[in-house]
């Protein structure tokens, strides 16, 4: 439960509400007074009326303004710039439209539900349930900052998504593609096809992160770049790609190992895929296809998919199992799993 401290002849009482959150209030030069108050304040959270209190006592903050100072201050400095500039085009394309005027203690879960069945059929459901998870989120950090003492989007019930598939280069596809494209372009895109790695991660990539000595690349969390998952992976250098980055090393003038004038390539891959396909001759196709196509081809060429997961940073290893179907024999290898001779 609560505390009561002294500080210069002053007693403070310190507690947190029913969420979590931690408080902390001066009541004055007598122990037993705070004493007092202290039980005061825990039953108040108890029965409810604390929260109560406080969404009386504070300034009310209208839901756009909140979202941009959430961009500000909790995306912009903690994610990649890719997340970043996703959760910001979420905010302003489709909850601010949503959502603006309102203040955010007037957002209940009945007006999230309806902002679900609003955009049912305009868009795909998983960017609904992606969505809907940037506002759980921004709301709770307004929560943690004491801005707000209620989840509205908590226990909203998301859409159920539908496996769509994926699409990728096939092998011919990937090396006339690396064949064709721009010396300018080959680099970044033989490392998005030799490891898997994420756009934003390949674009905030570090020398201090390649470890040729070991054939190691180190994937970490961080203000740019940041893992999706928030861990440390290791992902083994392929020896055509180390040839490629003993070349750059050679001559590279940045920290980035993909820089642009000195600086992170920015913003994707993009226009360098793009530029590769119609030179080459092949499909376009999105940058995460590439993900996609080292991950196929791993499979198919008889890699394990825990190893798999590993390499691509999933934390959920049924993101993995959507290649599993790939493999050579995979479903003629797990049944005989079962044996009654």
């Amino acid at each position: 439960m609560g505390t009561v401290f002294r500080h210069r002849h002053k007693y403070y009482v310190n507690f947190r509400d029913q969420y979590g959150g931690r408080h902390r209030e001066a009541v004055g030069t007598s122990k037993r007074m705070a004493e007092a108050a202290l039980r005061k304040r825990e039953a108040e959270v108890i029965e409810g009326k604390f929260a109560l209190r406080l969404k009386r006592n504070r300034a009310r903050l209208r839901f756009e303004d909140f979202a941009e100072e959430w961009l500000d201050k909790q995306c912009k400095p903690n994610n990649s710039p890719s997340e970043y500039r996703n959760k910001r085009s979420r905010l302003r394309n489709h909850l601010i439209p949503f959502f603006k005027g309102k203040y955010l203690d007037e957002i209940t879960r009945r007006m999230v539900a309806d902002y679900i069945a609003s955009k049912k059929g305009t868009i795909k459901d998983s960017t609904i349930n992606r969505t809907v998870s940037i506002l759980s989120k921004m709301v709770n950090d307004a929560v943690a900052w004491e801005d707000l003492s209620e989840k509205p989007a908590a226990f909203v019930k998301k859409l159920r998504e539908n496996d769509q598939g994926f699409d990728f280069y096939s092998r011919d596809e990937a090396k006339r593609l690396l064949e064709g494209c721009d010396p300018k372009d080959y680099a970044l895109l033989s490392c998005a096809l030799h490891t898997g790695m994420r756009t934003g991660e390949i674009v905030a990539l570090k020398w201090a992160e390649v470890n040729l000595s070991n054939n190691l690349i180190t994937v970490r969390s961080g203000a740019r770049g940041a893992t999706k998952t928030g861990r440390v992976r290791y992902i083994p250098v392929h020896s055509r790609l180390r040839e490629v980055l003993e070349e750059l090393l050679r001559e590279h003038s940045s920290e980035y190992v993909f820089a642009s004038n000195g600086r992170m390539r920015y913003p994707d891959l993009r226009k360098p895929l793009n530029r590769a396909a119609r030179k080459a001759g092949v499909r376009r196709l999105r940058p995460h296809d590439l993900r996609h196509t080292f991950a196929s081809h791993f499979v198919m060429g008889g890699g394990n998919i825990l190893s798999l997961q590993k390499i691509l940073g999933h934390s959920d290893i049924k993101m993995t199992m959507r290649y599993a179907h790939l493999a050579p024999d995979f479903l003629r290898g797990e049944i005989g799993l079962v044996d009654f001779g």
